[in-house]
């Protein structure tokens, strides 16, 4: 603990909080309920206000209703006292914005300390701070590194909301002239802020240009990352710019620079060649970054796969997963593919093994001489692994027999309802015997469960079962109108494998179409069109 020069009651109560100290906290502190500590906190002399605010501070969620006392606390003179209410403050986050009048007081005091406090505040705090949005902007011309370095970093993560209002191009001026800022912390938090503008940013490409070649290696990585938010709208110089830093010394930069050039310019003719060289990189995020826009870019062009191939072998377990990522998507399944695989299911990191297993499962039934090693994977110690390859083989489908007594023990033995499911429609898929039983456990469920879990992976298992489940559909619908999401768009995406049974749906999935959450209402319709080509194909 660190000692003040005070009383003995203060040796106690005015040491800066630690994070062990952030559990749960009592609604009472020392007999005293938190009205009784914020009167002191406004009224007591500077021994009584450090022992108020220590105590908020160990009450935690219980200080929602005095964050207006917190906020004019956060200029009080004692520094520990200014401190601690800060801190409380930043805990509630969105829950503090009682507290923006005495943030934007404290945004004008003296103290660099508590200015940079009231900044962090308005950034944890969310839309509210946007009403201290001109205070704040005229804090990346403070004096003081610290201060202006927080109040960039307080514009990228308040981008959302400041963003959408018209104050929005004052703070893009205001961060394209922090780029030019002698202190390189202040120039790296500019740019990264930039990228949360979108097009706005683009009245400081100029400036993130400028960047590119700065004398900070994050700087130019985080400048880069802008660009690459920004896409093709920010121009062939900006392009130009970034593959010139293909060769920067720095392997972040480097990897930032590769990502911005496909974002902005995928079809540049430069970009295969360059993406070639980066499978060459000494950095393994280089070659990351590289492998995957490779494979998924340019997949089906002379050399690829070997490259692919070698990179199976990549010391780096990044880049061996993007390359059996991306492998197993190339069609026809190129000769050598499965050699790899099968040194892929035995290597040494378990997420490898589990891409390979779920890989083998996306290629499907082509991968049935795997299904020995995937069964050796289902009794495997590490649940992952074990989920993975029961997945996989259910996309097998009925050429994974072997792996039937392994998967009808699973769905028999698993507790956890998402393993009891999981390896319920995999042996529902491997084994037409067993469908009916494992159908009917879902249809169980359905009927009679209220818990979300298993309702969740029941509605799931039908929907992995297709049209044999159609007795599902009647159980199906009234799921659509569950507050949860998850269950409703469950429920969507299991109806749209029910083929012509379910048409019944037809009008609840229509109503869908109008939903405010856009992600249901694309789900909604790929449901709908999947029955309509099913009832149009007499499936």
């Amino acid at each position: 603990m660190r000692a003040f020069a005070a009383a003995a009651v203060c040796l106690l109560f005015a040491v800066a909080p630690s994070p062990g100290q952030e559990t749960p906290p009592p609604p009472v502190y020392e007999g005293k309920d938190s009205a009784s500590w914020l009167e002191d906190l406004r009224t007591g002399d500077v021994p009584a206000r450090k022992k108020a605010v220590y105590a908020l501070w160990k009450m935690g969620p219980a200080m929602k209703e005095g964050v207006g006392d917190l906020g004019s606390a956060l200029s009080d003179p004692d520094p520990y006292v200014a401190d601690v209410a800060g801190r409380i403050l930043v805990r509630l986050g969105t829950a503090a914005a009682g507290a923006l009048d005495g943030a934007a007081v404290a945004l004008e005091d003296e103290r660099p300390k508590v200015r940079v406090a009231a900044v962090r505040l308005l950034r944890v705090m969310g839309e509210p701070a946007k009403g201290a949005a001109g205070t704040l902007l005229s804090l990346l011309d403070d004096p003081e590194a610290e201060v202006r370095q927080a109040t960039a970093q307080a514009f990228g993560t308040l981008g959302y909301f400041v963003g959408s209002t018209g104050f929005a191009s004052q703070v893009v001026a205001g961060l394209g002239g922090a780029l030019e800022d002698p202190d390189p912390g202040v120039r790296k938090e500019a740019a990264f802020a930039l990228s949360n503008y979108g097009d706005g940013a683009l009245a400081a490409i100029d400036a993130l240009v400028a960047r590119l070649g700065d004398e900070s290696a994050e700087v130019r990585a985080f400048a880069a990352n802008a660009l690459w938010n920004l896409g093709s709208a920010a121009g062939p110089e900006a392009l130009d710019g970034l593959y010139g830093l293909l060769g920067d010394p720095d392997a972040m930069v480097r990897s930032r620079a590769y990502g911005g050039i496909v974002g902005m310019g995928p079809e540049d003719p430069r970009l295969f060649e360059a993406m070639r060289r980066g499978m060459e990189d000494t950095a393994p995020e280089v070659r990351q970054t590289c492998s995957w826009i490779l494979g998924t870019r340019f997949g089906e062009r002379p050399g690829v796969v070997d490259r692919l191939l070698a990179a199976t072998a990549d010391p780096a377990h990044q880049v061996r997963l993007n390359a059996f990522t991306c492998l197993s998507k190339v069609r026809p399944i190129p000769a050598g593919v499965f050699t790899a695989f099968e040194k892929g299911l035995k290597d040494r990191e378990p997420q490898i093994r589990a891409n390979c297993a779920q890989c083998l499962g996306e290629i499907g039934p082509e991968a049935a001489p795997f299904v020995p090693l995937l069964v050796e994977m289902l009794r495997d110690t590490e649940d992952l692994n074990a989920q993975v390859a029961t997945t996989a083989l259910g996309r097998i489908g009925t050429a994974a027999a072997e792996a039937i007594p392994d998967l009808r023990r699973r769905w028999r033995t698993r507790r956890d309802p998402y393993e009891k499911t999981n390896a319920g429609y995999s042996l529902a898929r491997v084994s037409p015997r067993d469908r009916p039983e494992v159908l009917e456990s879902f249809l169980a469920v359905l009927r009679g469960e209220s818990a979300r879990i298993p309702v969740l992976q029941a509605a799931n298992g039908v929907g992995e079962i297709g049209p044999e489940a159609a007795a599902a559909v009647p159980l199906l619908r009234p799921l659509l109108a569950s507050e949860d999401r998850a269950t409703r768009i469950t429920a969507v995406m299991s109806l749209g494998k029910m083929g012509r049974a379910g048409g019944e749906a037809i009008p609840d999935l229509e109503r869908l179409l109008r939903d405010p959450w856009d992600r249901l209402r694309e789900r909604a319709k790929v449901a709908l069109d999947a029955i309509r080509a099913a009832q149009e194909g007499g499936r």
